[in-house]
């Protein structure tokens, strides 16, 4: 049963690469532009890169990746 997880959290990951290297970019930048002072104008703009079913995806994959 742990070699099933473990094989399912691999698929998880290769399913939604795209979705978490977007995350990952996002993430990336607001440490940036938290570092240099941006307004928190910019910083909600940023974070809108991420739709909202983007989030519901991603913290479902976090959820089941998690276990």
């Amino acid at each position: 049963s742990v070699a099933n997880l473990m094989e399912r959290r691999q698929h998880e990951m290769q399913e939604n690469k795209r979705l978490l290297d977007k995350s990952q970019r996002v993430e990336a930048i607001l440490a940036s532009m938290q570092a240099t002072g941006a307004e928190q104008a910019q910083l909600h703009e940023v974070e809108e890169m991420i739709t909202g079913p983007e989030r519901q995806q991603l913290e479902t994959l976090k959820r089941n990746v998690n276990k």
